[in-house]
């Protein structure tokens, strides 16, 4: 199973091998909502049909991994987190549930603190 941790740089040949598991809906629906953003405003800014964010946050379609990243931009975050946030419990490297649990707080907080940073400015 590939890494969620993997660096950035790696993330084509990564998310290449297999994202199957992976729930992107999810992870999608939680940076997408920590960044008060609306799906329309997520695809314009990732340059997609609103149609298609929508039926990827529902788990209708899978997204490639350069949609993936297409979409971590237009969110602000690395690629990487999504990975991260849309890993299943086998994927993350031993952690237990109640780890998992606090780096999914701490991380909502990163997300939704950047958010406000960036709308005061």
């Amino acid at each position: 199973m590939p890494s969620v941790f993997a660096d950035d740089a790696d993330a084509k040949t990564e998310g290449d091998r297999d994202q199957s598991n992976m729930n992107f809906a999810r992870a999608i629906r939680i940076a997408r909502a920590a960044r008060g953003m609306s799906q329309k405003e997520l695809a314009d800014r990732a340059g997609l049909d609103a149609s298609y964010v929508s039926r990827i946050e529902v788990g209708e379609r899978s997204p490639r991994p350069g949609t993936v990243s297409a979409i971590a931009t237009a969110l602000g975050v690395p690629p990487s987190l999504l990975r991260l946030l849309a890993a299943p419990k086998a994927g993350l490297g031993g952690m237990t549930e109640s780890e998992a649990g606090v780096v999914g707080a701490m991380l909502l907080e990163l997300l939704t603190t950047d958010a406000a940073n960036e709308q005061a400015h």
